[in-house]
């Protein structure tokens, strides 16, 4: 399985692409923790927040899960797990909760996250 980098590279990718004239920025902080891995300010909408994992299950820690949650009452935030055969996206309260996700499909497919965010405009 890749590195988590390698799928924020790869989203960020695709998602220039899907997603056209988006402002896409990675946020990559050593030292501050909670703040989501992209985001994507894209069609004059709330800005979108992702939080990338990879794994079978969402393993995020208390402060990234409290700050999405204040993202997504505010705007748009979310996770994107990868698994070993498929795409998934969860709401913050899905996490915290341990529900089942918002959507799944098969394999890595970056290509749904942008569905997801068109669908959310």
């Amino acid at each position: 399985m890749k590195l988590e980098r390698q799928y924020v590279r790869e989203l960020k990718s695709v998602l220039a692409v899907d997603l056209e004239n988006a402002v896409i920025l990675k946020h990559a902080d050593q030292v501050t923790s909670g703040i989501p891995d992209l985001s994507v300010t894209w069609n004059k909408l709330p800005t979108f927040w992702i939080e990338v994992k990879r794994g079978s299950t969402i393993k995020a820690r208390g402060i990234q899960v409290f700050t999405a949650a204040r993202l997504a009452k505010q705007g748009h935030c979310f996770f994107v797990l990868y698994g070993e055969n498929s795409t998934s996206i969860f709401t913050p309260e899905q996490v915290e909760a341990k529900l089942s996700p918002e959507m799944i499909c098969p394999g890595t497919d970056h290509h749904a996250v942008a569905v997801y965010i068109r669908n959310l405009s």
